[in-house]
């Protein structure tokens, strides 16, 4: 056993032996890496990048050679750097694109978020970069004063930006990995806080799509359904009523009977027209008769006044 363990060692030492003599006889290039620990969508800083010396033999293709060619692109990256790691272009979002879920859009979209339910946050049913469809329940008045409801699709195929403050899965795994390691659990208050950090989902939509979005969430309520990533098409849903559900006759259906009832009937060859109404005459007013004249008033008798004794 003493004798496998030993060899086992001398194998190990003679390979990086022979590793650190041929890449010391290889010739080296500087490459930008990462100081720290960079989440994704972090704008990052001069004291956040360093210059390392790699094999050119080893240096991976998008890699910068300066700090300054970094920070003049004025981008975020799309995935978290590890310290020590090269920081290429395909990490980095495009120049000028904004921070945060801002450098996740693609031109002509726009970014709108929603809260779910806490059973969808706790499940961690969605991530950033899935696929998802929108369903929207609508209530309706009829005419006896009650009321029907209906879920229909709402938009179909749309991606999903970020989960919380995190815009990619690595992210979220990492976050969740340092709230362990400082003592927060995956469950008790550290899991219910980031529960609630995950029930804010933010997704991408174009201009026409955002305002049917914003009137179905304000008449009604809007519900999530995570969707393959392979399926492409869009299915043709017609929708659940209540009535469907309860096993009663179409509202709709029944509302449109009594509105036909309601309706006058239309003159057709087999009914002739009804006859026109005779206009009512109209009574003339007699006129009132003028107010009587006052009686004259009688006139005093002129001449001497004659007093009496």
């Amino acid at each position: 056993m003493a004798a496998a363990v030993a060899s086992a060692a001398g194998a190990g030492w003679l390979f990086s032996r022979v590793l650190s003599a041929k890449y010391n006889s290889e010739p080296v290039a500087p490459i930008v890496v990462a100081a720290r620990d960079v989440p994704a969508g972090e704008r990052m800083e001069r004291k956040d990048l360093r210059i390392a010396q790699w094999p050119i033999s080893s240096v991976p293709r998008g890699a910068f050679r300066t700090r300054k060619a970094v920070l003049a692109r004025r981008s975020v990256p799309l995935v978290p750097l590890v310290a020590g790691s090269a920081v290429l272009t395909a990490h980095l979002s495009k120049p000028n694109g904004g921070m945060g879920v801002a450098a996740t859009l693609e031109p002509g979209q726009r970014a709108v978020s929603i809260r779910v339910d806490m059973s969808v946050a706790f499940s961690r049913l969605l991530y950033p970069g899935a696929h998802i469809d929108l369903f929207t329940t609508l209530k309706k008045r009829r005419r006896d004063g009650s009321y029907t409801a209906q879920t229909r699709p709402l938009l179909q195929d749309i991606r999903v930006l970020a989960i919380g403050p995190d815009i990619d899965a690595a992210s979220a795994e990492h976050r969740r990995i340092g709230r362990r390691r400082r003592g927060g659990g995956f469950s008790g208050g550290g899991a219910q806080q980031a529960a609630r950090a995950r029930r804010v989902v933010t997704f991408a939509l174009t201009p026409e799509q955002v305002s049917t979005f914003i009137l179905a969430r304000r008449e009604g309520k809007i519900d999530l359904a995570l969707r393959s990533p392979k399926d492409k098409g869009k299915a043709k849903v017609e929708g659940t009523k209540l009535s469907t559900l309860l096993g009663k006759d179409d509202d709709d259906d029944k509302d449109r009977a009594d509105a036909k009832a309601n309706r006058r009937p239309v003159a057709t060859a087999k009914q002739p027209p009804r006859r026109p109404r005779r206009a009512r005459r109209r009574r003339r007013r007699r006129p009132k008769p003028a107010p009587k004249a006052a009686p004259p008033a009688a006139k005093k008798p002129s001449g001497p006044r004659i007093e009496r004794w």
